[in-house]
């Protein structure tokens, strides 16, 4: 375990990830983990360790989607060999071409990490952590987060996530969602009416994320009657929450900055709320 946890180490391409997924990786016999990390400029760095795998065999690897009998490939990773006891590591880097396939086909697939030699084959679900709740107890705040669907009308009694877009604590513009009304994000336009939303500045925004982590925000600007993201870095976390403005058939909207001053674990329940998402029309 030693070795394999040695081996994990993913290279480092930039100061913060644009996205992890990580999978747990086993079947005949064998345990192990693999890690991929993608940056702001689309480069990846990734890494594999696995034990009890056949001595001295050279196994190839790929990112897939589909099923392991029948993967498709979305990226071929850099094969390994096993030693005598029949542990494999391998830890490479991808170019930005290949990191810009993976992110696109993540929008819309899930995608796997696929280890194989003959008719041996070991096939795991990348994973990563995402937003799962978030409370604002200064405005009565508190909602399960949900992924946004496609273009379909967004969902009420909960906020939502944009699948395109970073998670909270990753590099890139994020953005966290819901509707101006009573139990959602309502309070937060209201406040934003008052001298710009200037007395909003410096509260405190909670975000729960799938891992059971805390990561705690604040308001570091409030920007009224917008109707685009701002243009940011990629490299760095830009984290935004969004309402609308009205009336109905207006694209303006208020946009919330944050900024992220901590981060503690927390339990599973707090952490999974159980959401009760209605449709709601306009």
């Amino acid at each position: 375990m030693g070795v394999l946890a040695t081996a994990m180490a993913v290279p480092v391409l930039g100061a913060t990830p644009r996205r992890t997924w990580n999978a747990g990786i086993g079947g005949y016999n064998a345990a192990g983990s693999a890690t991929l990390a993608l940056y702001g400029s689309m480069t990846a760095g990734y890494s594999v360790g696995i034990a009890g795998l056949k001595p001295n065999t050279t196994y190839a690897q790929m990112i897939y989607i589909g099923t392991c009998a029948h993967p498709i490939t979305v990226a071929k990773l850099s094969s390994f060999r096993t030693d005598a006891t029949g542990v494999g590591t391998r830890a490479a880097t991808l170019n930005s071409t290949v990191g810009a396939d993976i992110w696109g086909t993540a929008y819309y697939h899930s995608i796997g990490i696929r280890i194989a030699s003959g008719t041996e084959a070991h096939c795991a679900v990348l994973s990563y952590r995402y937003a799962t709740r978030i409370a604002i107890s200064r405005y009565g705040i508190n909602l399960p987060i949900l992924r946004q669907i496609g273009n379909a009308y967004p969902l009420c009694n909960v906020a939502l996530y944009e699948g395109g877009l970073s998670q909270p604590g990753e590099a890139g513009p994020g953005l966290l969602f819901a509707h101006a009304r009573v139990g959602m994000f309502l309070p937060l336009l209201n406040a934003s009416l008052v001298n710009n939303g200037a007395s909003m500045v410096g509260t405190t925004v909670d975000i729960w994320m799938s891992d059971s982590t805390l990561l705690v925000y604040r308001i570091s600007q409030v920007l009224r009657h917008s109707y685009s993201l701002p243009s940011v870095s990629p490299s760095s976390e830009h984290l935004y929450l969004q309402t609308s403005e009205g009336p109905h058939g207006t694209a303006n909207k208020l946009l919330i900055a944050l900024s992220q001053t901590g981060s503690a674990s927390a339990s599973y329940a707090d952490a999974h709320p159980t959401p009760h998402p209605i449709t709601c029309g306009f």
